[in-house]
């Protein structure tokens, strides 16, 4: 699930995709155009070819008013040269689909050109952090009990805190603007939550991305969000952590969620939504 300006931005590059595929068919299709006649109980096939032709079969450059008395002749197609009509049918098709996507990749650049590419974090780690403390308008109310869990100290991760770099909600500073639009989400819903708060897993220190107290029930649940998939040693960390989850019965889906992303798939608000839908009814 992705924002408007996320889909066009795939939308563009699948009708970029297609309008290339499809010129290339279309170098490779035959002269001339089909025509199709209706019989009583089957068609009849022709080719229609222009009169004047140059050299390579294209017709002549004739100016606008010569062009619309372009003439052209007809060639019975016979049924033991059905292959050249099928081509020719294909031809056809090829040459609409082409007409549609250029015209839906203009409409999609031009749209694109107009259409702001900020999302609601952008816009609200752009104001002042003075202005940003004040704001609740479209926030979830949190119960009490929620409210203070989510504000008692809690021991933090101390680990390269050099790459704390991305500001997010409730005045945090974070590893990944994916992270701080985890936490705006959260907080949009209402859901409380610690962000890289100390936890013992078999007698070890983890610190997971975030714990999130269930406001119905009290559970805490962890939400691990990996960010860096197409790294080899990032994956090996991530196989380490899901063993070890596993056996301290965290289960994904029940009481752990996890996300992921590489730069060929980038996180998007409309999937933590989702995540946030499927797991606590939002």
């Amino acid at each position: 699930m992705d924002t408007i300006y996320e889909s066009l931005l795939r939308e563009r590059q699948i009708a970029k995709k297609r309008i290339k595929q499809l010129e290339e068919k279309l170098k490779k299709a035959p002269k001339g155009y089909l025509r199709v006649d209706k019989t009583e109980d089957s068609f009849r096939y022709y080719r229609r070819l222009p009169l004047n032709e140059t050299k390579n079969g294209s017709p002549e450059k004739t100016n606008k008013t010569a062009k619309r008395r372009t003439k052209y002749k007809y060639k019975y197609i016979p049924l033991n040269e059905k292959d050249l009509a099928e081509k020719l049918s294909e031809k056809t098709y090829y040459t609409r689909m082409l007409h549609m996507y250029r015209g839906r990749l203009r409409s999609i650049e031009q749209f694109l050109k107009s259409c702001p590419s900020s999302d609601e974090l952008d816009i609200y780690m752009k104001l002042h952090e003075g202005c940003r403390c004040l704001i609740r308008e479209g926030l979830t109310p949190m119960p009490e009990a929620a409210r203070k869990w989510a504000e008692e100290p809690y021991e933090r991760s101390r680990e390269h805190p050099e790459n704390l770099v991305q500001p997010a909600p409730g005045n945090r500073m974070v590893r990944s603007k994916s992270e701080a639009m985890i936490i705006s989400r959260l907080e949009h819903f209402g859901l409380p939550l610690r962000y890289e708060c100390l936890l013992w897993v078999n007698g070890k220190r983890f610190y997971p991305d975030f714990m999130i107290m269930d406001p119905r029930t009290g559970e805490i649940i962890i939400w691990e969000h990996f960010g860096m998939m197409d790294a080899e040693e990032y994956r090996n960390v991530w196989l380490y952590k899901m063993e070890q989850y596993k056996l301290a019965g965290y289960i994904p889906g029940i009481n752990l969620i996890i996300t992921y992303e590489s730069k060929s798939h980038p996180l998007s608000q409309a999937y933590i939504d989702a995540v946030i839908s499927a797991f606590f009814g939002k």
